[in-house]
Order: structure tokens, then C-alpha cells, then sequence
């Protein structure tokens, strides 16, 4: 029986699975193979059978072991996203969470999730479900590799840049006079978005889309960013845990209901959105602080003993 195992079945999941898997092995020396089904979920922009070249190389390049779903049957610790286990047989499950997905998929498993903060442990529990809160978002666990790697995106991180992270859909007007707003005051912008979602309008630069998977564009960009801004994304459930600025535009309805952290480097507009936004004063961050990793390597080593030795 294998001790641990990462299941994945799509490409956005390796923002978890590979500083999950290479934390543990730095750590712990412990392999955590990575479970893959390149079958599934076909259809997606996301799906591996559609990265399949990418998905090689990025296992390759950061020395991890990847085995086909067939060929293990018994976990002891079984890990995946969103509470998807590809049916494979376990003692323990751990879903991450991503985003506010645990919402609608929480049900599907006797999965303990692992947790951003203490106030979705708390709501999980509420439903009757177990959870841990983990020392730092598991995404940031590689840091050295992100900033070892920030290179691979073009832009030098001595710059003042801002992170804009485009709507999932309409409001291009209002993300025009934001991105205007900031280039005024002598940022260079960085726009991100999901291949899912709308197109960028053409005629800007520095967009990002999902090209390299890992590092992925929707941490490495905000780690080298002042601040970031989203327009209904709820990325910063992980974001707001940099030592950054997280602007939150909540404009559509959907964004208005999500969980807004009560920490000083995040902001929610709800009204007035642009005059409210102008009025914001932006604190300046230094090269060293953009940085300086926000992991401690001690509580990550005590976590992990307890979760995979459990």
C-alpha cells in the first residue's frame, strides 16, 4: 500500500499537487506519487490529455513520480482538489480547497479539506465536515521555484506592477478605467484571465492566460506584483495570504456573497466602484518584500508529519 498519493485530473490542479508533492519529498523525504487520469474531463480547457506534452515536462523538470490511476488501487492518505478521488480506495482523503468550490462539492466525500483560514473550517463544520486550516496557502509552498522561474513570464520584477485580473465576463469599461487609473500613477499592468472565460479585448499587452500551468500565471504574477485587483475573482482566498494588496471589485452579484477576508491587506468595493477606487492610497512595497517567502519551512514539517503519518 502506497502512504500517499496526489490525484489529479486536470492542469490547474498542479498549482497544489507539485509544491504539495516536493514539500513533502524536501521535507519529509517522503514520494508522494502524483495520480493522474489524462481521460478525464475531455472536454475542458484545462484537461491533460490537452497539455499532455506540458504535463510531461512540468513532471519532469521538478523530479516528480507520476503514475496512471490503474496502476494503484489502496492509499493510505489519498490527496486531490474539489473532492475528486478518480474512485481510487483510501484510509484518509484530503481535498484542498480552491476557491469557494467546497460549496457545491462537499457533499461528494468523506474528505477532511484543507483550508485557507479558519473561517471556511469553520462553515465546513457546520455542514458536518471535517477541516484544517494549513500554514500558508499550499500553492506558496514552492516559492523558490516561483521565484527562481519569475523570468518565464517577461517581466522585471524590480518594475511597480499590479496584477488585474480580467472579469469572467462584460465590465470591460470599468476594467479600462482601472488599468488608465494605475498606468497614470506609473504601474506596469499584468492582466490575467482563464482561457474559460471571455477574450482580453485586443490592443493590450502583458496578457497572461493559462500557457504554463507551473509555476501558473495566477500566483507567479502576484508575487511579483505591488498589489493585485480582481473584478469578482476569488483568487484572493489564497492571495490575501502574500504580504500584498488584494483589491476586490465585487461588482457582479455572484461576487457580492463570497467571504471577504477582515485583514488589512485586502479591500472590497461593493458601491461607486471607480470613485471609490481612485480614492484608495497604495502602500509601497519593496524589492526585498516582494520577495521574501512567506512560508515557514518548521510548520510546514509538523503539518505534514501529522497528516501523513496520521
Amino acid at each position: 500500500m502506497t502512504i500517499g498519493a496526489f490525484y489529479v485530473e486536470d492542469m490547474t490542479s498542479l498549482r497544489y499537487a507539485i509544491p504539495f508533492i516536493k514539500t513533502t519529498k524536501r521535507l519529509l523525504n517522503v514520494d508522494v506519487p502524483l495520480l493522474y487520469n489524462s481521460k478525464a474531463n475531455l472536454h475542458k480547457y484545462n484537461s491533460i490529455d490537452r497539455y499532455k506534452g506540458r504535463f510531461a515536462s512540468i513532471c519532469r523538470d521538478n523530479n516528480i513520480t507520476v503514475k496512471n490511476v490503474e496502476q494503484i488501487d489502496h492509499v493510505k492518505s489519498l490527496f486531490c482538489i474539489e473532492n475528486v478521488t478518480g474512485g481510487i480506495v483510501f484510509e484518509n482523503c484530503y481535498s484542498i480547497q480552491h476557491g469557494f468550490d467546497y460549496t457545491v462539492l462537499h457533499d461528494k466525500s468523506k474528505s477532511t479539506y484543507l483550508v485557507s483560514e479558519e473561517y471556511f473550517k469553520n462553515e465546513l463544520e457546520k455542514l458536518g465536515k471535517s477541516a484544517i486550516v494549513t500554514p500558508t496557502p499550499i500553492a506558496f509552498w514552492d516559492w523558490k521555484f516561483y521565484i527562481d522561474n519569475v523570468g518565464l513570464v517577461g517581466v522585471p520584477v524590480s518594475e511597480k506592477i499590479s496584477t488585474l485580473f480580467y472579469p469572467e465576463s462584460g465590465l470591460q469599461d470599468i476594467f479600462q478605467l482601472v488599468k488608465k487609473r494605475l498606468e497614470s500613477l506609473g504601474y506596469k499592468i499584468c492582466i490575467k484571465q482563464r482561457l474559460k472565460n471571455q477574450l482580453v479585448v485586443q490592443g493590450y499587452e502583458n496578457v497572461f492566460y493559462d500557457d504554463l500551468w507551473y509555476p501558473t500565471e495566477s500566483i507567479l504574477l502576484p508575487i511579483i506584483s505591488n498589489f493585485s485587483v480582481g473584478l469578482g475573482t476569488s483568487a484572493y482566498t489564497d492571495l490575501v495570504h502574500l504580504n500584498r494588496e488584494f483589491i476586490d471589485l465585487s461588482i457582479p452579484d455572484y461576487s457580492k456573497k463570497y467571504y471577504k477576508p477582515q485583514k488589512e491587506n485586502f479591500t472590497s468595493i461593493s458601491s461607486d466602484y471607480y470613485q471609490n477606487f481612485c480614492k484608495l492610497v497604495h502602500k509601497e512595497i519593496t524589492l526585498e518584500e516582494k520577495l521574501a517567502n512567506p512560508c515557514d519551512d518548521l510548520v510546514i514539517f509538523d503539518f505534514l508529519q501529522r497528516i501523513i503519518y496520521e
